[in-house]
């Protein structure tokens, strides 16, 4: 029969033995959720250049549609210069999604529908240009190109909706790792029990008591309670118990940095990795939270869509790193204006941004959208190609809506705001224009 000191001995090798087993599973965890932090930047990544991809596009479509109504070459200066644009978002989708062969199947179908669309856009620019002015006309009513559009908006969404299942898939693995964690810690208390039976055998004052005090602890241990513990005796239990106490320590320190790393990601999800405003998807978020709020307890809630003017331009003059600083410099004075723990800023798309004001009203909203203009105009951003000002402006649409009764989604909310946006552009741009669901108004 093995010695007391034998067995103390066994079950000191034993316990070092499971923190160092603990503290490797530890760094492991951490170098996973390092692993996921990368993966889920690497898919906002994606989901970025699929949305610039998808609006370039549209503003390719809007230039050829503009310079067959109004004759106007100048229409087509954000054609052209938008094709280039298109085909880098598109390469670097190709090498963010290289490894996921369902991803490149769908990107090899959205390049063949381009190539179409761009044959059929250039054809009638082609035709127009030649005086066959009907020909290029009867080209656009025929349909074909809205259907080629319309194709390659469901791939493009359906590629979106694909990398935004894959992103909660890549939060949820985070979640995962926590619960490993607490696995590994009722693990921990099972192997010292384990040990204890092992030791019955020695004198219940000297080993069977104190370990019953540590097997206590370790329970709590298991269940996220932290405690040291006291063992006054200098004996090979009382040294166990503080080589326990550092272990246990350890595992709260390492308990702390993946928690710290899970709000870290959580926030990263719905965070715009250029602006640091919240992203489209925690604004669809919030915008459902406060319209059910504002209808359950009949309070206003106004909404503001804000778009820099002339931005296209902008880019073309100054360089994408200028527009990226740009948008980085308007994001910054609109998040100045946010500064209510309800209220919320966000990035909508390119150069959009989105903000939700509950609980104020017409005159209230107004008056941070006259604050974010003069703001603006105070920054002095150098904008030579605006044709509105020789600054960096924006078009602000307002919607207060006082009563939500009549109002069955937030879409129908935004339907709102998106008019009086449009109304803000074809008043001449660089001003706001608002109304209220109960009196309308414009500036």
């Amino acid at each position: 029969m093995l010695s007391i000191k034998k067995l103390i001995i066994t079950l000191s090798g034993l316990l070092l033995g499971m923190g160092l087993l603990n503290l490797f599973a530890q760094l492991s965890m951490l170098d996973n959720a390092e692993t996921r932090f990368r993966w889920i930047k690497h898919t906002n990544q994606v989901i970025y250049h699929t949305q610039e991809l998808l609006g370039q596009l549209r503003d390719a479509e809007t230039g050829q549609r503009g310079y067959l109504l109004a004759q106007n070459p100048s229409y087509l200066e954000p054609y052209y210069s938008g094709l280039e644009s298109i085909w880098h978002h598109f390469r670097t989708l190709k090498q963010l999604t290289e490894d996921n062969s369902a991803q490149q199947q769908r990107l090899t179908e959205i390049e063949l529908l381009m190539v179409d669309k761009f044959n059929e856009l250039n054809e009638t620019i082609e035709q127009f240009n030649q005086g066959n002015s009907t020909k290029a006309i009867e080209l656009v009513q025929s349909d074909y190109g809205k259907q080629v559009m319309d194709k390659l908006r469901l791939l493009i969404d359906a590629f979106v909706s694909t990398e935004q299942e894959l992103l909660s898939e890549r939060e949820q693995a985070l979640e995962d790792s926590k619960d490993q964690l607490q696995a590994l810690l009722i693990l921990l208390g099972l192997t010292l029990l384990l040990t204890i039976l092992l030791t019955s055998s020695l004198t219940y004052k000297s080993i069977v008591i104190p370990i019953m005090e540590l097997t206590a602890k370790a329970s709590r241990i298991s269940s996220g309670h932290y405690e040291e513990f006291s063992f006054k005796s200098k004996n090979e239990i009382g040294r166990l118990a503080g080589a326990f106490n550092q272990m246990a320590q350890d595992i709260k320190n390492r308990t702390r940095e993946l928690e710290k790393t899970n709000s870290a990601l959580i926030e990263l999800s719905l965070e715009d990795g250029l602006t640091h405003l919240s992203n489209r998807r925690h604004f669809d978020q919030k915008l459902e939270q406060e319209f059910k709020h504002a209808k359950r307890n009949k309070v206003p809630l106004s909404l503001l869509m804000l778009d820099i003017d002339y931005f296209k331009a902008f880019n073309d003059t100054y360089g994408h790193l200028a527009g990226d600083d740009c948008l980085k410099r308007v994001s910054f004075i609109i998040k100045q204006y946010t500064s209510r723990p309800t209220d919320l800023s966000a990035r909508y798309g390119g150069e959009e941004f989105a903000m939700i004001l509950p609980d104020t009203d017409l005159g209230g909203a107004q008056f941070l959208a006259e604050s974010i203009h003069n703001s603006l105009a105070q920054e002095a951003i150098p904008h030579q190609s605006s044709q509105v000002s020789s600054f960096v402006s924006m078009s602000i649409g307002l919607v207060a809506f006082n009563q939500l009764e009549s109002y069955q989604c937030p879409k129908e909310l935004i339907d709102e705001v998106d008019k009086q946006l449009y109304q803000a552009k074809s008043n001449g741009r660089n001003q706001t224009c608002a109304i209220s669901t109960l009196k309308s108004t414009s500036q």
